[in-house]
């Protein structure tokens, strides 16, 4: 088990040009750092061309508990109460 990474477009403009026509928006993924983190995301949808290049990775948890799978997501991983003006309030 290694850390648990999620992988999720990042907010604004520069998010918006990054979306993919499957939806596929996040993943939650088990992998030593986040460089492996991306790679392990790639894998997991061989038919895109590297959807998840430029996104924000952020570590969620120091280790994955036992059984954990890695996934994709589709649809909003972080919500406007998250990543809002409104933030932390």
């Amino acid at each position: 088990m290694a850390i648990l990474y999620l992988i999720y477009r990042p907010a604004g403009t520069a998010g918006d040009a990054m979306h993919n026509t499957a939806a596929i928006e996040a993943a939650l993924i088990d992998a030593a750092n986040p460089a492996a983190a991306i790679a392990a995301a790639h894998t997991l949808c061989p038919d895109l061309n590297t959807p998840f290049a430029g996104y924000t990775v952020v570590q969620v948890a120091a280790v994955a508990q036992g059984g954990f799978v890695n996934c994709l997501i589709e649809g909003n991983v972080v919500g406007a109460a998250y990543s809002g003006p409104r933030r932390g309030r």
